[in-house]
């Protein structure tokens, strides 16, 4: 399925989105991210009827090196009520995994990022219903300049 999603760099932009992945600090980012998808995808009638997973990424240890931008205890109240009305699904990453998707993105992209915008690539890596295939878009949205 095509959707044709709207931004200001990028006036029309057509992809075949399936899936949808940000860090979760407090939550803007992502209730932002969901609000437009969300809305995309209802007022578009071709897609109204498509599947389109959220998923919002937290660090499951509070004492890590990586991601002192997301390091928070929990969402505010407002986006957390946001984020469930809006079908976000919230997991929290380990260590491990921010590490591998840090070196991924070095290796792989020449991208240096700080841990709380690379922790958005490990699904992509490590989930299969993440992992992009024919026909599943998945965006990872690496956001902040703390490197």
């Amino acid at each position: 399925m095509t959707a044709i999603l709207a931004c200001s760099r990028f006036p029309l932009l057509t992809v075949a989105l399936k899936a949808s992945i940000s860090s979760v600090a407090g939550g803007g980012l992502m209730a932002g991210i969901a609000t437009g998808l969300r809305q995309s995808f209802e007022n578009e009638p071709a897609l109204k009827h498509t599947p389109l997973k959220l998923l919002g990424l937290s660090l499951a240890n509070m004492a890590s090196e990586h991601g002192d931008a997301v390091r928070v205890k929990s969402p505010a109240k407002e986006n957390q009520h946001l984020m469930r009305t809006l079908e976000v699904e919230h997991q929290p990453i380990e260590d491990p995994s921010i590490e591998a998707d840090l070196q991924h993105l070095k290796r792989h992209l020449d991208l240096k990022t700080e841990g709380a915008s690379g922790i958005s690539v490990a699904p992509a890596l490590e989930m299969p219903e993440y992992q992009p295939k024919n026909e599943r878009l998945v965006v990872s949205i690496i956001s902040g300049s703390n490197v």
